[in-house]
């Protein structure tokens, strides 16, 4: 579905997600990346360079449409992405009045709040961003701009179309315009049944990160007319955007 987004207020807060590309990967955990060890090593290497320079054009471009460096940020895994955007509480947050607790609230730290999203990958990282967008995080009506990186190896179907447009213009259009045209889409809840907890640790296979913990209170037990017998029930955290794999 196609429609108008108006933002509140204008554009000052972005949080780019940034893909972590196959080369980058090998090189963090330590692998001697040379030809000898991998027989795509050269097209790992320019894809790599190519996603880090239109990467920069991003942040270059943003920076140049008076975004402050410091309302940049930039994240690889939902892991950061839950760090950056969870309330902040210090452990002194309350104080006693009497017998009574009192939690103070005044002198929170503010959570980071993106005006917009920027995925800068392909159709795999847009699909990891919008696991983001969640009511419980304040982000639910934060839209996606998603970039594809490496258009020459690529094609991000859910990324922008440029229409003859540079990738400058394209970030441009999308933070100087109060409104910019949105694809709306629908997303899958999924709920889990099974007699054994151990079924519910919810596990991210992208590069091993694993993107929140599993809430012990989300977990119920339940039974039916159908089953008597009491099994364990919880909603998945993560929404899926085009499908759901069981297996």
């Amino acid at each position: 579905l196609v429609s108008t987004f108006s933002f509140p207020k204008k554009v000052e807060n972005i949080l780019i997600y940034e893909k972590l590309t196959p080369y980058a990967y090998q090189e963090s955990i330590g692998s001697s990346m040379n030809p000898h060890n991998f027989g795509n090593f050269h097209r790992m290497k320019k894809a790599h360079h190519e996603h880090e320079a239109n990467v920069k054009k991003v942040i270059d471009t943003l920076l140049k449409n008076g975004i402050q460096p410091q309302n940049i940020k930039k994240i690889r895994t939902r892991r950061e992405a839950y760090d950056l955007l969870k309330y902040q509480a210090p452990h002194h947050a309350c104080h006693r009045k009497g017998e009574e607790q009192i939690e103070d609230k005044s002198w929170r730290s503010p959570v980071f709040k993106p005006d917009l999203f920027i995925s800068t990958g392909g159709d795999g990282t847009f699909l990891r961003a919008s696991h983001l967008l969640d009511y419980k995080l304040g982000t639910n009506d934060v839209p996606i701009l998603g970039i594809n990186t490496n258009p020459e190896l690529s094609e991000g179907r859910l990324c922008i179309n440029t229409n003859g447009l540079s990738l400058p213009q394209i970030v441009e259009l999308a933070i100087n315009n109060s409104e910019v045209k949105v694809f709306r889409r629908n997303r899958i809840k999924v709920t889990m049944s099974s007699r054994n907890k151990t079924d519910f640790q919810t596990r991210d296979f992208h590069h091993n990160q694993i993107p929140l913990q599993t809430p012990e209170h989300k977990i119920r037990k339940m039974s039916s007319i159908d089953d008597p017998e009491y099994y364990n029930n919880m909603r998945i955290p993560i929404m899926a955007l085009n499908d759901v794999f069981i297996g």
